[in-house]
């Protein structure tokens, strides 16, 4: 991994435009600018890839710029991630894809005001608190700038609805519609080709090759905390949708639309 990247992700700056040239060239940009196919994939695990691969089956696609985005709660080896992108480009090697060089980004002030420093206040509000949802809101959420600034024509996103029976919160429908209601305000598409995949062996169907959930990729110190002792997720469909539309998605547009401006 470049030094300077690993600089970024120990620091971890307030990144999501105004990339440095050498992570982002402005000959790449005019490169991709002037491709009509450009997609934007958001890199984790593998529900990353499997979303990537069922887009491309119904959808032609020139271009890939892989996208790492750090929060402030995650932790693990980073250079599994580029692993991961080792295996994506052995898989479309015999495609006439471009796969750029990764870019890193991220904005932890911003995950703070979204999901770290409302504790009290969503309770009070909403009737509960987890940063989950949040979290999500802003991983596809940072994307925007960059996807408008290389005419990407989506973000290829790994959301699930189920997981083997197993719910997320951050993966319910009402979650997931909350971030694809952010993208609308942009005019801008948020791609969800694995949504309704339920089952972990359809996910190695699509990705040719075993891998288990959870392996390659990072971890987050906040995992699970709206599981309770019996293993059960609890849920107000109606007090997520207040949070969603009274709060997250209106503190996340305004940042988003300023940081285009500027």
């Amino acid at each position: 991994m470049d030094e300077r990247i690993k600089k970024i992700l120990l620091e971890k700056p307030d990144l999501i435009s105004d990339f440095p040239s050498w992570m982002l060239p402005s000959e790449e940009i005019e490169k991709m600018l002037k491709t009509q196919d450009i997609v934007i994939l958001e890199v984790a695990g593998r529900d990353s890839f499997a979303a990537l691969f069922k887009y491309m089956e119904n959808n032609t696609v020139k271009g890939i710029l892989p996208t790492i985005a750090y929060t402030a709660t995650e932790y693990g080896l980073w250079e599994c991630l580029y692993d991961n992108l080792d295996y994506m480009k052995g898989h479309l090697s015999t495609l006439s894809v471009d796969i750029y060089t990764p870019v890193v980004m991220g904005a932890p002030s911003l995950w703070k005001k979204l999901c770290g420093s409302i504790t009290t206040t969503s309770i009070q509000k909403f009737g509960f608190y987890t940063p989950c949802i949040g979290c999500h809101l802003y991983l596809h959420a940072i994307r925007i700038p960059l996807a408008l600034l290389i005419g990407a024509k989506a973000v290829i996103a790994g959301e699930r609805e189920s997981h083997n029976g197993m719910l997320k919160i951050n993966q319910l429908r009402v979650s997931l519609e909350g971030y694809l209601s952010l993208y609308k305000k942009f005019d801008f598409s948020l791609e969800m080709p694995i949504r309704y995949v339920k089952q972990s062996s359809d996910i190695e169907k699509i990705l040719g090759v075993p891998w288990d959930r959870g392996k390659r990729q990072l971890e987050c110190v906040l995992s699970g905390n709206y599981v309770d002792e019996n293993g059960n997720v609890t849920y107000d469909e109606d007090a997520i949708k207040k949070y969603l539309n009274d709060f997250a998605i209106p503190l996340i547009e305004n940042y988003i639309r300023k940081n285009i401006s500027n």
